[in-house]
């Protein structure tokens, strides 16, 4: 059985990504669903350890700010359209 493994582009990207987007409305807190439903604000590449995924919250009990998600895509050009996969590990360190 053959392995491919890979790996996202260090900072600078070339032909695979790794970075986040997020939601930001600090000034204008919503509902939870509202904040995921709604439309991101600002993205960056992932360049530090300190931009993890996040969900911020006021103290007010339903009412949150920002949402940030990462974003990791790899290259599988090399995997043949008869590939078959059968298994699959994301590891992430942070």
């Amino acid at each position: 059985m053959a392995t491919l493994t890979v790996y996202p582009d260090p900072n600078v990207e070339t032909s695979t990504v790794d970075g986040w987007t997020r939601r930001n409305v600090f000034a204008t807190p919503q509902t939870f669903n509202d904040l995921m439903a709604g439309a991101g604000t600002d993205v960056n590449d992932i360049t530090t350890t300190d931009q993890a995924p996040q969900i911020n919250s006021f103290s007010t009990s339903g009412n949150y700010y920002r949402v940030r998600r990462c974003i990791f895509l790899f290259d599988t050009s090399s995997l043949t359209s008869g590939a078959t996969i059968s298994d699959a590990v994301l590891s992430i360190k942070i």
